[in-house]
């Protein structure tokens, strides 16, 4: 009896033993495998080189084409020339009104000196009406640059994303489910919908 049982203990060591062979031997035939593994990266987007390209051409959509993503392009264009567009009028509005403003200041501490106007627009307006229009297109042609600025570095920021999101695919037939569901209300219950997101 203690010689089958000896016998049966020494087969199920020798068993353990060869067990653990073989895990090690398909563990190194998979991390083989694993490391030869080539991947194309011809088709990963970097997202450093899709920022720098947003970054150096501003409002040129050089991210959008590196990412392939075409339709965003006359939006980029699109805001680009109404900044572009606004920043333009509004600098020249308020260099004409600073302008008169400046000649006017002029006149007014050297009486004998010849004023000229510029626009016979202008003339029709008061000095002091003349200043506050000066504070305003000077805190809207501010706000343009700043909202400019914003919209550049969205094109960047979105160029970036698009990149790195370039290769993360959705199934949208399992990604969103909708199915009909009584909702609970105090006393009775009412037929609804109820939306499921899976991740």
């Amino acid at each position: 009896m203690k010689k089958l049982i000896l016998l049966l203990f020494v087969f199920t060591l020798l068993n353990v033993f060869s067990q653990n062979d073989s895990v090690k031997v398909t563990e190194k035939k998979i991390n083989r495998s694993f490391l030869e593994q080539t991947i194309d990266t011809s088709k990963i987007n970097s997202p450093k080189k899709a920022g720098r390209l947003a970054a150096v051409a501003p409002f040129l959509g050089l991210g959008q084409i590196y990412n392939k993503v075409y339709w965003k392009l006359p939006i980029v264009y699109g805001g680009g020339a109404f900044f572009t567009y606004r920043i333009i009028t509004l600098s020249q509005t308020y260099s004409q009104i600073r302008d008169e403003v400046y000649r006017r200041d002029i006149q007014t501490a050297h009486p004998k000196i010849e004023y000229s106007v510029s626009d016979p627009e202008l003339a029709l307006i008061g000095t002091e009406a003349l200043r506050t229009q000066k504070d305003l297109y000077r805190r809207r042609l501010d706000r343009t640059v700043l909202y400019t600025g914003l919209f550049y570095g969205f094109t960047i920021v979105d160029a970036i994303v698009d990149a790195h999101m370039k290769d993360f695919k959705i199934d949208r037939k399992k990604a969103i489910s909708f199915y009909p569901s009584l909702i609970p209300n105090s006393q009775t219950a009412s037929l609804g919908f109820r939306m499921r997101y899976n991740f």
